[in-house]
């Protein structure tokens, strides 16, 4: 017997979303106390640069996901992760 288990896409991407804004905030933390300028490059580079790219390619994946059977679950819940990095994305992007 064989146990298999379907992850959907859109569950990682999200989860990997959330740690790239953890590792961002913490690098602009660590920028300000440090006042090493390195460290908010990086971190403004992982908010401006990769989270909204990120961000698209999780909501296709959970259209995708919410389109099979196995995976609706899944993609709900990564839908749910994604509402707190599409909103520092607006954020970051449109006012900060």
């Amino acid at each position: 017997m064989k146990l298999t288990i379907k992850i959907a896409g859109a569950l990682v991407l999200s989860s990997l979303n959330l740690i790239l804004w953890g590792v961002a905030f913490g690098l602009l933390y660590v920028a300000d106390w440090s006042k090493d300028t390195r460290y908010s490059d990086w971190g403004a580079a992982i908010i401006w640069l990769s989270s909204p790219v990120l961000l698209l390619f999780t909501w296709g994946y959970a259209i995708a996901d919410l389109l099979k059977q196995g995976t609706r679950k899944q993609a709900i819940v990564a839908g749910i992760l994604s509402v707190p990095a599409a909103y520092l994305t607006w954020h970051f992007r449109f006012t900060g």
